[in-house]
C-alpha cells in the first residue's frame, strides 16, 4: 500500500486576504471547484470548524470536514469518509506577486480496491494534476469575484497578513 503524498503551490495575483475570502466561502466553492471532482457542500459552519464537503472524482469518493483554522493563513482538512482518510492543509503566505498558496496532502487508501490499485497507480501525481485545475478555478472565481468576503472569512486585525 502507498500513502497518497501530494504538495501543491501557486502564487496567485492577489492578496492574502482575498485569497482566503474564497478558501473560507464555502457556498460558492460549487462555482469554482473543477467540474470534474464533482463537489457537493454538505454543511457549512459559521467558525468554518466542522464544515463539510463531499468529493466525487471518477472512481471513488471522500468526505472532508474543517478541523482547525488559523484565520487568513491556515485551514486544515480531515478526510473523513470515502476512499481516503488522512489530512489535508490550505497554507497562505505573502509573496512577490501576490500570496503563496499551498495544498498538502497525506491520506491513506482505504477498502482493499483501494489500497491493492495505490501500488500500480500514483494518486499523488492524479491529486496534483487535479490542483492544478483547482488552482485555475480558484484564481479565476477570485478575478470575478473581486475577492469579496464574508464576516467569517475576514481574519481579526491581530491575524492578518502583512
Amino acid at each position: 500500500m502507498r500513502r497518497t503524498v501530494a504538495d501543491d503551490c501557486r502564487t496567485l495575483p492577489f492578496r492574502p486576504e482575498q485569497v482566503w475570502a474564497a478558501l473560507a466561502d464555502f457556498d460558492n466553492y460549487p462555482r469554482w471547484w473543477p467540474a470534474e471532482l464533482r463537489l457537493r457542500v454538505l454543511e457549512v459552519k459559521p467558525a468554518l470548524v466542522g464544515s463539510r464537503f463531499e468529493v466525487r472524482p471518477r472512481g471513488g469518493n471522500f468526505v472532508c470536514e474543517v478541523e482547525r483554522v488559523a484565520p487568513g493563513r491556515e485551514m486544515v482538512i480531515a478526510y473523513v469518509g470515502g476512499v481516503h482518510k488522512g489530512s489535508g492543509i490550505w497554507a497562505l503566505e505573502p509573496a512577490e506577486g501576490g500570496t503563496r498558496v499551498r495544498y498538502a496532502v497525506d491520506l491513506e487508501p482505504v477498502g482493499w480496491l483501494v489500497r491493492l490499485l495505490s501500488n500500480v497507480i500514483d494518486f499523488g501525481s492524479i491529486h496534483s494534476r487535479a490542483m492544478g485545475r483547482l488552482f485555475d478555478g480558484l484564481e479565476g472565481w477570485i478575478k470575478r469575484s473581486g475577492g469579496c468576503t464574508t464576516p467569517f472569512s475576514r481574519p481579526a486585525p491581530e491575524e492578518r497578513l502583512s
